[in-house]
């Protein structure tokens, strides 16, 4: 994923998914796991509040999200820990990752259904 300037952006936008998609006291083990350096105290209270205000920005959508985020939580929990015959489902990385690919993309199309997100036919502004 690179930027116009040609320089690989997928470092900072995996930061920047780490903090806007987990409980604020996970990103930064989540991301040592994922191989990049830890940033400093500063650092990582300059991240969480980043996120904020990039999280800050779905208020107007609020209500829309609200009665279909607990949904989806259940839904990808018991894709999770459920297997197709009802005992504990003992998932890979591989599928776990499919079961998430899947629900962002559902959530999305859901939204996208709704009219609360436009798509511009790939169109850049």
């Amino acid at each position: 994923m690179n930027n116009k300037e040609g320089i690989d952006a997928r470092l900072l936008l995996t930061r920047r998914l780490a903090w806007d998609m987990l409980p604020h006291s996970l990103p930064p083990s989540v991301l040592r796991r994922l191989g990049l350096v830890p940033a400093s105290e500063e650092g990582e209270e300059m991240e969480h509040v980043a996120s904020h205000l990039r999280l800050d920005q779905l208020v107007g959508i609020e209500q829309q999200l609200k009665p279909v985020l607990p949904i989806v939580k259940d839904i990808m929990c018991a894709a999770m820990l459920v297997d197709l015959d009802g005992s504990s489902a003992f998932l890979n990385e591989e599928e776990i990752g499919e079961i998430v690919r899947a629900s962002c993309v559902g959530m999305l199309a859901h939204l996208v259904n709704l009219e609360v997100v436009q798509v511009n036919d790939g169109l850049r502004c």
